[in-house]
């Protein structure tokens, strides 16, 4: 599907393609030129019939005048106008091959040479060849960019369609190269495009969009080297046919016909095989610029998508982290926290909800601060200490009024405590106006009954006595 934005492109390249030869054509006015007398040798073949043969691409050239005349007329501003239309659509079709191909910053490096170069600009209005070989070529070159696309979409398996497609392309390559040595250069471009087939079809990841039909065809999957053998035999055939052709013009036999089609070459680095050197030069500078173009933006393009995966895998990562932990990254380990099913998806694992006991090496040791549990042990004792005599203060007042706890004689005397005396004596002495006897209350301190008694008493096994 073309892009909106190529198509915007390829309408404004257009538009200046034209408007630069029309204004170079209208502002001169030399008008078409005759240099090498092609236009004489087509008014010839058309008035007289005569075959002219100086070269395979100059007799093609020829006969196309011939009837190109005898159809619009004899004029040769006609030449310029069939020589305009040849190079419009040879440009469009080697634009869109590019873009298939290559990218679109290539494919503009490429047509700014082609379009904008003084070299191209001026052979259309001279009558020579070489408009003729460029639309010849433009035909093959946008073919096999259909090809290369589908077969990077598709894959390309032992199919006679393919097969057929390459065998032609190949012979349409194999009479260029009979008409002129830049032949050689469709069909390096086909073998090009034939080797990025083979490392297309190759590539592991192809295996996982192809179809159940597919995988089984795939034992016979066409290799690089099938495709090149396919076109360098259609190319010996064009050649062969077409040198065969020219042997009935000549008569010579097949043997001299190549000899004299080799001794052709032999003219370089001049006009050779009526086609001007400058013109070849030219465009295989455009060529060459358009795959340097292509080279460094491929190599853009993957720091870009190599940084834009990056930044997919932190966010992905984030987001397994939770919201706790929105900042933090971790390391995914194959077989630890995820696993790679057969359709090549990343499946984590389910965590464990349950508990881990801590690791041997995350148990700390515990350690003890001697000084430190001496000094709380020492406070405890003072407070022990207070507490015992609040406990003995508490059970003093308590143990007041307990009676029959300890019989005592009637001569015996019990010091009571001295903090009690005051407060209880007042209610001594309304204790006796009200009996008439003095109240006695013995009052013990139960806890320190060791420092208060004045007797001692020995207690044996059989002892009877009261206290």
């Amino acid at each position: 599907m073309v892009k909106r934005r190529d198509r915007i492109i390829y309408y404004i390249w257009l538009f200046l393609t034209v408007a630069v030869r029309l204004l170079y054509y209208l502002l001169d006015y030399k008008g078409v030129k005759d240099s090498f007398g092609f236009y004489d040798s087509g008014m010839i073949r058309l008035e007289e019939g005569e075959k002219v043969l100086s070269s395979g691409m100059g007799f093609a050239y020829t006969n196309a005048v011939s009837k190109i005349l005898g159809l619009f007329g004899n004029d040769i501003h006609v030449i310029f106008v069939w020589q305009l239309v040849l190079e419009t659509i040879a440009l469009s079709l080697i634009f869109w091959g590019c873009r298939i191909i290559w990218s679109m910053p290539s494919t503009i490096a490429m047509m700014a040479v082609m379009t904008f170069s003084p070299i191209n600009v001026e052979s259309v209005r001279v009558c020579s060849p070489e408009q003729y070989f460029l639309f010849h070529f433009s035909i093959i070159f946008f073919v096999m960019a259909l090809f290369y696309r589908h077969t990077r979409l598709h894959g390309w398996f032992k199919s006679s369609l393919g097969q057929i497609i390459l065998l032609l392309m190949g012979f349409y390559s194999g009479v260029l190269l009979a008409w002129n040595y830049m032949g050689f250069f469709a069909l390096v471009i086909m073998i090009y495009i034939a080797f990025n087939n083979y490392r297309i079809n190759d590539d592991k990841n192809r295996i996982l969009i192809m179809t159940e039909k597919e995988l089984e065809e795939k034992d016979q999957m066409m290799n690089g080297f099938g495709q090149v053998f396919l076109v360098l035999v259609g190319t010996v055939l064009g050649l062969f046919v077409t040198l065969m052709k020219y042997t009935g013009y000549t008569g010579y036999t097949i043997v001299e016909q190549f000899v004299w089609w080799y001794n052709l070459l032999k003219k370089l680095p001049g006009r050779t095989m009526d086609f001007a050197s400058d013109f070849a030069v030219n465009f295989l500078l455009a060529f060459v610029l358009c795959l340097i173009v292509n080279i460094f933006y491929l190599f853009r393009e993957e720091k870009l998508e190599v940084k834009h995966q990056a930044e997919l895998e932190a966010i992905r990562l984030l987001e397994l982290a939770g919201e706790d932990n929105a900042f933090t990254t971790k390391k995914r380990v194959l077989g630890v926290d995820y696993f790679v099913t057969e359709d090549g998806r990343e499946v984590d694992y389910l965590q464990n909800p349950l508990p881990i006991p801590p690791k041997k090496h995350d148990r700390v040791s515990p350690k003890f601060n001697v000084e430190a549990i001496a000094k709380e042990n020492a406070e405890a004792i003072m407070n022990s200490e207070n507490l015992v005599e609040r406990v003995s203060d508490g059970m003093a007042k308590a143990a007041i009024g307990i009676e029959n706890v300890v019989k005592l004689k009637s001569n015996d005397k019990v010091e009571p405590f001295e903090r009690e005396a005051a407060s209880s004596a007042g209610t001594d002495e309304n204790s006796k106006k009200s009996t008439g006897k003095e109240s006695f209350e013995p009052i013990i301190d139960i806890l320190n009954l060791d420092k208060k008694d004045d007797f001692d008493i020995d207690i044996a096994p059989g002892d009877d006595f009261d206290i």
